[in-house]
């Protein structure tokens, strides 16, 4: 198999656990994916989800009065698409900007995966907040940063993006990303080749100083590139905080979350705890050498991984543990019941 044909050379699927890269495997399509070809029109849901493996793909968004701005990149880093995991069309569009190979999969089949719960789903959480990270990011430096530092982070990221130091594209593809006026960018292109970083003619630049643009760069660029190293290759390591919510859900790196094995009146928008409590009860299920039994009185997780009860529901779910048992509301078991004149009702 050669390196453009072996679907891990993308990030994503090498980062995937054997029996998850085995189903995944299976389904893989491989594709070839041409200069300026458009993966999905704004307004529309996508039907295919794509790991990129030599190819470089963006994610555009286009105004009524036709002007563009990028608002992602992504190469063999990441995928193409997990943002349609939430369902409903997106406002963007994909666009193929760096012609090469890839793979891509049904986004049924994505769906299917996320809904396992299992490390394949938390891994593409890793992933849709790095690729949430890149957008804000985009934001801050579209609004602040001048042209000059725009196309330094712009040639920047897309260097962690390529093989070698030579950017296949032209001014004009650039102020399309950027979302500048073309002229303004070649002012800044040839400020950059007066300073011996760059070099370009015919729709081809070439980086001769890469430390050179690093420091006239913005820090978008670092900030960009230490959260998403910190996300993507991080790979499925849980952070210490995160470890007590996943035995919380009955979560392990073989077995998908029990959820039928809570209570199901404890919601997870329920007021929190005090902090100590807080603090108290992250400790004591962090602590936990095995899973908690079906019958621990687990509430469910806030979305920021926080292991936290209320204390209204705690009292729920011990009151409805008591019913079970037979117990009243103060804790002693109930008499069989019996008429006025004493007499006890067959049960």
């Amino acid at each position: 198999m050669s390196a453009t044909s072996d679907p891990r050379q993308n990030q994503f699927l090498a980062a995937l656990p054997p029996a998850d890269w085995l189903r995944w495997s299976r389904q893989l399509e491989r594709v070839e994916l041409t200069q300026g070809e458009v993966l999905k029109v704004s307004g529309h849901a996508m039907s295919h989800v794509y790991f990129p493996t030599t190819a470089i793909i963006t994610m555009m968004y286009l105004t009524d009065s036709g002007e563009s701005a990028e608002i992602a990149v992504v190469g063999n880093e990441s995928l193409v698409g997990i943002r349609s995991l939430m369902g409903g069309a997106t406002p963007y569009q994909v666009v193929v900007h760096g012609p090469g190979g890839g793979f891509r999969l049904k986004l049924e089949t994505i769906q299917d995966e996320f809904t396992r719960q299992g490390p394949a789903s938390r891994l593409l959480l890793r992933h849709l907040q790095a690729f949430k990270t890149q957008i804000e990011q985009m934001v801050v430096c579209n609004r602040h940063h001048t042209v000059d530092q725009q196309l330094c982070r712009w040639l920047l990221m897309w260097l962690d993006r390529v093989q070698g130091n030579e950017l296949v594209i032209t001014h004009e593809l650039i102020s399309n990303m950027l979302g500048v006026r073309r002229e303004g960018v070649t002012e800044s292109a040839l400020k950059l080749r007066e300073a011996k970083l760059i070099r370009y003619a015919h729709g081809h630049i070439t980086v001769l100083d890469r430390s050179g643009l690093e420091q006239r760069s913005c820090e978008c660029y670092a900030m960009v590139k230490k959260e998403c190293d910190r996300l993507i290759s991080g790979g499925l390591i849980e952070p210490a905080h995160a470890l007590g919510a996943c035995r919380a859900w009955g979560v392990d790196s073989e077995n998908r979350p029990q959820r039928e094995q809570f209570l199901p009146d404890l919601q997870p928008h329920s007021p929190a705890m005090g902090q100590k409590d807080g603090e108290k009860w992250t400790a004591a299920v962090d602590s936990q050498p095995t899973l908690p039994k079906p019958d621990s009185l687990l509430g469910d997780l806030h979305p920021d991984a926080s292991v936290r009860l209320s204390r209204a529901a705690r009292a729920r779910a011990a009151l409805a543990q008591a019913r079970h048992h037979g117990r009243g509301r103060r804790g002693r078991r109930r008499r069989a019941p019996r008429c006025r004149r004493g007499c006890r009702f067959a049960p």
